[in-house]
């Protein structure tokens, strides 16, 4: 979830910085450095976001188990249905 987080933010980071350009008219006054200031910082915050995302761990998925799930199983296993029985085994 995290990871997926972290792509969306980064998904959404490089759309805004892509429409920017194209929503503001050019101006013919010199702020280059700014510009390069903004650049920079937006590349660096890109850069975080990836870099958490990549070594972000894993996260397990752990599947609710109802009393209704348990008691189907439970029945199964009685009957003889050996895939039942490790389903009650290990979640019940």
């Amino acid at each position: 979830m995290s990871k997926r987080m972290s792509v969306l933010a980064l998904a959404a980071l490089l759309a805004v910085t892509a429409a920017l350009p194209l929503a503001a008219p050019a101006e013919a006054k010199n702020r280059t450095g700014r510009n390069i200031a903004i650049g920079a910082a937006v590349g660096i915050t890109a850069l975080a976001i990836a870099g958490a995302a990549a070594n972000a761990e894993p996260r397990r998925y752990e599947p609710r188990v109802s009393r209704q799930d348990c008691r189907r199983w439970a029945r199964h296993c009685d009957q003889g249905s050996g895939w039942a029985c490790n389903k009650y085994d290990r979640h019940c």
